[in-house]
């Protein structure tokens, strides 16, 4: 589900609130039934919670590999040890390999995050969130900043994950909520105005008004259009 609404509606104050970052002021956040409302945000990820940021979340003086053990370690059974290499872990090692694998950037293994172009550490960012193998996947804004040959290659990625993982996307790129999305909610102001499949959303009145209605939104509104 992909989640739009005009700056300021309140989509990353509702994945903060999902995520665990500030503590809602009524309601409550359920997690597959379960009651989150009170759990740090840590402990959401033991219930299948991951989350990406809007600014890259990452270890930059670490390299590429040493990112992706260090968060499948993070949720492992594996027992930490100081005087052993986790470099010797096969086992963390043959599953970091398969998620560089999905991105293709096995030959990047051993560079330092703060090398590589941004492209390339969103990438990073997404299959470190991966690593805990999330039930549900928060994606904030997961293609601001890429190129257009970028962003198609985080759209076929995120398109190929396996269909039991909930997906909830903040997007500001219209085609790009359109093309991954089942299901849109619209934001406005705080409040949900919309939830309803892709035509639906397109045809909706209230939600052209919205976007016409605020400057600047003139390209996006062609695009929902479109």
């Amino acid at each position: 589900m992909a989640i739009i609404g005009p700056n300021g509606a309140g989509k990353t104050t509702l994945f903060n609130l999902i995520c665990g970052a500030i503590p809602p002021s009524e309601g409550k956040i359920y997690i597959f039934g379960e009651d989150v409302t009170n759990l740090p945000r840590y402990k959401r990820v033991y219930h299948g919670l991951a989350k990406t940021f809007q600014i890259t979340a990452l270890f930059f003086e670490m390299t590429v590999i040493e990112n992706i053990i260090l968060a499948l370690q993070g949720t492992s059974k594996t027992k930490f040890s100081w005087w052993k290499s986790v470099h010797n872990n096969q086992e963390l090692l043959n599953r970091a390999w398969q998620s560089l694998k999905m991105v293709d950037l096995e030959d990047k293994s051993e560079a330092k995050v703060k090398n590589l172009a941004y492209g390339d550490q969103r990438l990073i960012e997404l299959i470190v969130a991966l690593a805990s193998e999330p039930r549900i996947i928060a994606l904030d804004e997961p293609t601001a900043g890429l190129s257009m040959a970028e962003s198609g290659t985080m759209i076929k990625i995120i398109k190929q994950l396996e269909p039991d993982i909930t997906l909830l996307l903040i997007e500001h790129d219209m085609d790009v909520a359109f093309a991954v999305a089942e299901r849109i909610m619209v934001l406005n102001e705080g409040e949900v105005i919309a939830l309803d499949t892709q035509e639906n959303i397109r045809n909706n009145t209230r939600v052209q008004e919205i976007y016409l209605g605020r400057e600047g939104n003139a390209d996006e509104c062609r695009n929902l259009k479109s």
